[in-house]
């Protein structure tokens, strides 16, 4: 596991959690380079087993 600290000063709804996040992407396609990056929140994270999740989500890229 690998944690990012951006150092921005964030309120919710503010344009530096916007940042923060094209930052961890940027971040994570350097470091990675990865096929596809997804965003879930904590609203939206799926209520099933992640591996489930993930091979549905590969599967409709197709």
């Amino acid at each position: 596991m690998e944690i990012l600290d951006h150092g921005l000063a964030t309120d919710w709804g503010s344009w530096e959690l916007v940042e923060a996040t094209l930052l961890a992407f940027r971040h994570i396609r350097a470091r990675r380079d990865p096929d596809l990056v997804c965003l879930t929140s904590g609203q939206d994270y799926p209520v099933r087993r992640l591996a489930e999740w993930e091979t549905e989500v590969l599967a409709a890229e197709s």
